[in-house]
């Protein structure tokens, strides 16, 4: 609370119109047997009045009159004339404003108001009142009664040089208008709240009221922004974070509230260490960020090192992320968004990262050219025996990641599971023994919410063939009929060869087909075809292979379109046979990338559960359908008439797998529909006759 109330005391006035707001001290203050001001200290006279001021009085001169206004005593407030529209009831005065000046109207005995004018009875939109007693509702009405002088017209009522008043207002030559002088102004809220002008410890002409570079100023205020063709207040001059706009030009280091490099051109941008030039635009540089959480990819940074012998920190990525132009650095960002991909030319003007070029309605048009080579995938994990002191991830399941000593944290197998049996393997005997990660398992994809993209439904696939075999009668029976893969929206036959024999630890006899199906699939990366379709199919010529069903399927799941994703096919073991394996292309593309690292010494077992672990390992989610195969490996020997199963294994013979055709889309083993494949005969059902 101020140590004096204001109270009416009336105006002492001399012969020039001096006048003087007088302070009667508060009757419980220890200041209150300080003398008012009275005729003793000379009122007849402007310089006796001002000898006997208290402390903190300020003069302010007018067109016709020096007011005086009196600070509050053993405070630090001072009555300041209130804006046009704010409450003028203490302080009975206005600051300079509208054509005509601004008047102190009262409303009531507890509001008043400057406006340029007043008229008694309710104001349109007032919505305070009071009830009487007999309950009806009355809103306030104005009183209108003048309180204090008007105050002097705005600077810019004046539209003729001659007629600008000086000193309190200036002619501006750039803008042909009068302005407030702000350096009249001593106080910072009233020169925050005058147009044009600013307050940087003293009020200063407004930097935006400068049009062009030349007058923008004063230069340790203003910056002229080339960009925008505007002057604006320089970052420099803002002392905190609060004050910083960092929305716009500025950007707040922890200290200082600096130029935001995005504003400067390419010499000032070099020419600022903090500042990197990308070759198109000015950014932040990189080495600015401590930490790799606080490296930021969108400016065009990664946590990597400069060299072999550098320490890993946050350096400006030297490839492009998607969207920017890749042709000077000829290659694309694994760590930016851009894994898989390569940068392709449109024309000679414009290149881009992209999975692949020419196939879809992006690029269509595109020249295709590829600059440089395609991005790697990272795999986030280490292989069983190397150093897991960096992703603290092992890519193999059953292995963990342990500290061996001071220089060596690496993976080793400490679970060894069989079909039947998990077996545990002590960590190795003087190793110090911190497990600071585990290996990698599968994980499952949940389906994409309502309303969110899903992967389409395009079909790639291929069989693989044993020439001289049966297989190859299967797929002439499938080719002549445009049925399995030929009825796919592209598909692709490649020549297989003979596998070794092994066995199971079960004791069940399989084939060893694990490096058969390594180079088939090299075969589907030479060929390329895949990266044109949504999903890869991998069917087995034996396979009775429905398209068009598991379409339907596919809809029902709802993968998130873009998700590197397989399909569990069936509720048996592992859960992944390999008569029916179904991938989004981002999944194919990712195997064939980094595929190549799950092959690390001799594999035995089926292709199938080579191919399963190693999608686990690097990464690539599942989403579980285990309606789709029906496979008799899995003890599932039935009629086709489920009406829902996307593949039938195995119908080695041509009449089996016929009929077994018929009963998918027929209903019965004859051909009794439009779709269904001429028999020579039908025999009913009989388990073991296939």
């Amino acid at each position: 609370m101020p140590y004096y109330q204001e109270v009416s005391q009336g105006q002492q006035t001399n012969d020039v119109g001096a006048t003087a707001t007088l302070e009667q001290p508060s009757s419980n203050n220890f200041l209150s047997k300080r003398p008012l001001l009275s005729a003793a200290c000379g009122v007849g006279a402007v310089l006796a009045l001002v000898a006997c001021l208290p402390q903190r009085a300020s003069l302010r001169s007018g067109p016709n009159s020096l007011d005086i206004t009196l600070g509050l005593i053993g405070t630090d407030e001072e009555v300041q004339c209130a804006a046009e529209g704010a409450n003028c009831l203490s302080s009975k005065c206005c600051v300079d404003g509208g054509s005509k000046g601004l008047m102190c109207y009262a409303k009531s005995d507890s509001w008043a108001e400057c406006q340029p004018a007043c008229e008694k009875g309710v104001h349109e939109g007032e919505k305070h009142g009071t009830w009487d007693a007999t309950g009806t509702f009355h809103l306030d009405e104005w009183s209108c009664e003048e309180l204090g002088k008007r105050s002097n017209p705005s600077c810019s009522a004046f539209d003729a040089k001659h007629d600008c008043p000086s000193g309190r207002c200036a002619w501006s030559s750039s803008t042909s208008a009068c302005k407030t002088n702000c350096s009249s102004l001593a106080k910072s809220d009233i020169c925050a709240a005058t147009d044009g002008c600013m307050w940087k410890g003293e009020c200063l002409e407004a930097c935006d009221s400068f049009s062009d570079a030349k007058t923008c100023g004063p230069s340790d205020k203003c910056i002229w922004r080339a960009g925008s063709n505007t002057c604006e207040e320089g970052c420099w001059t803002f002392g905190s974070k609060e004050e910083c706009p960092t929305s716009g030009s500025c950007t707040w280091d922890g200290n200082l509230c600096k130029e935001s490099c995005s504003t400067l051109g390419e010499d000032a941008c070099k020419s600022k260490d903090r500042c990197q030039w990308s070759g198109s635009d000015c950014k932040v540089a990189c080495k600015t960020f401590p930490t790799s959480d606080s490296c930021p990819h969108d400016l065009g940074c990664i946590w990597s090192k400069e060299d072999d012998d550098a320490p890993e920190s946050c350096i400006a990525d030297p490839c492009s992320a998607p969207g920017e132009d890749c042709r000077s650095t000829k290659c694309c960002s694994s760590e930016r968004g851009a894994v898989g991909m390569t940068c392709y030319s449109k024309d000679q003007y414009w290149a881009a990262c992209a999975p692949s070029c020419g196939g879809g309605n992006d690029t269509k048009d595109w020249a295709c050219s590829a600059l440089g080579e395609r991005s790697k995938f990272p795999t986030g994990c280490a292989w069983a025996g190397t150093s897991c002191a960096a992703d603290k991830l092992c890519c193999n399941d059953g292995f963990e990641c342990v500290v061996k000593d001071a220089q060596w944290t690496a993976c080793t197998q400490t679970v060894k599971r069989e079909t039947w049996v998990t077996h545990y393997i002590p960590i190795p005997a003087g190793w110090q023994g911190t497990v600071v990660g585990g290996g990698r398992r599968e994980y499952s994809l949940d389906p994409a919410p309502a309303g969110t993209p899903t992967s389409g439904t395009r079909l790639y696939c291929f069989m693989a063939i044993l020439p001289d075999s049966n297989e190859v009668t299967l797929m002439k029976l499938a080719k002549r009929n445009k049925v399995s893969v030929f009825a796919c929206d592209g598909y692709d036959i490649f020549n297989s060869w003979q596998s070794q024999m092994t066995q199971w630890d079960s004791g069940t006899a399989t084939l060893t087909n694990t490096d058969v199906f390594i180079k088939i699939w090299d075969q589907v990366y030479d060929a390329g075809h895949f990266m044109n379709y949504d999903w890869t199919v991998k069917v087995d010529a034996d396979a009775v292979f429905l398209p068009n069903r598991l379409k339907q399927h596919l809809d029902k799941l709802r993968t998130p379109k873009g998700a590197r994703v397989y399909l569990e096919n069936i509720d048996y073991q592992f859960k992944f046979m390999g008569a029916l394996e179904v991938m989004t292309r981002e999944a194919v593309d990712r195997y064939l990338e980094k595929g190549h690292e799950c092959i690390r010494g001799k594999h035995e077992g089926g292709e199938d559960f080579f191919l399963k672990g190693c999608l686990d390992a690097i990464g690539i989610d599942h989403m579980s359908d285990y309606s789709l195969l029906a496979d008799k490996y899995a003890g599932q020997d039935r009629p086709c008439t489920d009406g829902w199963a996307v593949a039938y294994h195995f119908h080695k013979k041509v009449l089996s797998w016929n009929w077994c055709y018929n009963e998918a889309v027929c209903g019965n083993r004859d051909k009794t529909c439009e779709w269904g494949i001429e028999v020579a005969y039908v025999m009913p059902f009989k388990e073991g006759m296939r």
